[in-house]
């Protein structure tokens, strides 16, 4: 079963910018996410967003604690 977490991205420096590459890092619950290959960005109106994803950290059960995406 699909899961969601929602976050945003804001710029901070007061600049507009449109289309720059943006980089996170999120931290998720134990268990949340089992495997970074299967992580998908989606923008707001639910089209997927090209990424990359990498698992940074793991929880003892191999979940994914720390995910950087770029």
């Amino acid at each position: 079963m699909a899961q969601t977490i929602t976050f945003s991205v804001s710029e901070t420096s007061g600049l507009r910018r449109f289309g720059y590459p943006v980089t996170a890092s999120l931290e998720s619950a134990k268990g949340m996410i089992a495997d970074a290959e299967k992580v998908r960005l989606l923008a707001a109106d639910g089209k997927e967003v090209p990424a990359q994803f990498a698992a940074m950290s793991k929880w003892p059960d191999g979940s994914v604690r720390g995910l950087d995406i770029d």
